[in-house]
């Protein structure tokens, strides 16, 4: 967008799938997202999704393999900024459960087309079809 300053946003996001292969999505009242967010100063990819799967899912998770990393401009209507989302993508599995604290954050478990459909972000589409490829290749 011509004259918009955009902030840079490193983030991470967990590709977790459950026994049957369906993919966690986090829904909020406005978008729907892999479980994940903004990387806090000093924090690696692998403890943002640890922290951010937690606070949204109540998952604890173990990290996997990086499925890759993505950049993305895009426009939050929540905060009213534009930003350029550096984002990590890390295959991740659940080795316990809590509470989540963000209540107005739904999991949602979905297939890969159905996620593909459902998330708001081109670059968590993505990330799908890489984990997708990535697991058939049996490297997960």
């Amino acid at each position: 967008m011509a004259g918009a300053v955009y902030r840079r946003r490193p983030s991470a996001y967990a590709l977790v799938r459950n026994d049957v292969g369906q993919f966690a999505v986090v829904r909020t009242p406005v978008a729907c997202y892999l479980p994940g967010g903004g990387m806090e100063s000093g924090e690696t990819p692998e403890q943002t999704i640890a922290r951010e799967s937690r606070e949204e899912c109540g998952f604890v998770l173990k990290s996997g393999a990086r499925i890759g990393r993505a950049m993305e401009i895009c426009y939050s209507s929540e905060e009213g900024e534009y930003f350029e989302k550096d984002s990590f993508f890390i295959a991740a599995e659940i080795v316990g459960h809590g509470t989540p604290t963000e209540l107005d954050h739904e999991l949602v478990w979905m297939v890969a087309d159905a996620a593909s459909e459902a998330l708001s972000h081109g670059s968590h589409r993505w990330a799908i079809h890489r984990a997708v490829e990535f697991h058939s290749g049996d490297n997960c």
